[in-house]
Parts: C-alpha cells; structure tokens; sequence
C-alpha cells in the first residue's frame, strides 16, 4: 500500500510586483497556514517521505515549511512539469516516484489538485488553499497508480486548525 498527500500551495501574493504568475510568493495568510498545516502533518506523524512540488515560488515555500520540519527527513524535489499541470500530467509525476518511498506528498496548483483527488478516489472535492488530501492507494508500486485505485482518508483546510 501506498499513501499520496495532495495539497494546493497556500495562499499566495497577487501583487503587481510580480512579472509572472510562477513568481508570486505566499502572503501573510499562506505563511501562516503553511506553517499550521506543516505542524499539523508533524504532530500527526504523518510527514511524508517525498515532497513533490511545483516549481512556482507560492507552492515551493509552502513545500519549504514541510520539509524543514525536524522530523523529516525525505527528499524535497521540484518538478518543472508539475506547474500548471493536468490531473493526468500529476499521475505520471507519481507514477515515478521511487519504490522505496511508500508516503509521498505532491503540492501544486487548482483545479488539478481537485482533479487528481477525484480521478484517483471518485470523491468531488472543494480544496482551498493549503487544503490537505490523504489518499490510500491499494497499490505497492507507484508505477502502478491508475485512476480510481484510491481511498480518500481525509481532506484537512487549515481553517479547521485555526484557534
């Protein structure tokens, strides 16, 4: 069995500073909730062993806050083909994820992550930014991931976690 965590980037910058979208950082607000999800996933025991992320600068911090977490202890790759991708483009970026790893989380951009969440389990979600989905794949190699061969465990928004 394999564990898929899928989140959108958190909440990001729309300032006319920015000369293109893949620039736009986080704001306030996706700091912090990207520093509450991050914490979330550590006090749960359930930081992944691979983060996946788009190469856009909103969804590389929101991976940064993940993997600076001293409990983990993976691998943090960016993946070029993963900005503003297609559902199917995100399911061949996982179907290459190295065996060894059975707990990976992919972050990237809506509506594919919605996409991906529905093609893999069926369920029709809502993912606001920051939104976590945990998905149980009844599969033992990642090469082998097809649609709907996933439960989805849980969605988490950090607006639930907010005191």
């Amino acid at each position: 069995m394999k564990t898929i965590l899928i989140m959108r980037h958190a909440k990001s910058d729309w300032g006319e500073q920015y000369a293109t979208d893949i620039e736009r950082p986080l704001n306030p607000r996706g700091l912090r909730d990207a520093l509450r999800m991050a914490a979330f996933l550590d006090a749960n025991d359930l930081l992944p062993q691979i983060i996946i992320s788009s190469p856009a600068r909103r969804a590389q911090m929101t991976a940064t806050f993940i993997s600076r977490h001293q409990n983990f202890i993976g691998e943090l790759r960016l993946e070029q083909r993963a900005y503003l991708a297609s559902d199917a483009m995100l399911l061949e970026i996982i179907s290459e994820l190295p065996d060894t790893a059975a707990n990976a989380m992919l972050i990237g951009h809506n509506p594919s992550m919605e996409d991906l969440v529905q093609r893999l389990t069926g369920a029709n979600v809502r993912m606001p930014t920051a939104a976590i989905a945990r998905v149980r794949l009844s599969i033992d190699n990642w090469a082998r991931i097809t649609q709907t061969t996933g439960l989805l465990q849980w969605l988490i928004r950090p607006k639930l976690l907010r005191k």
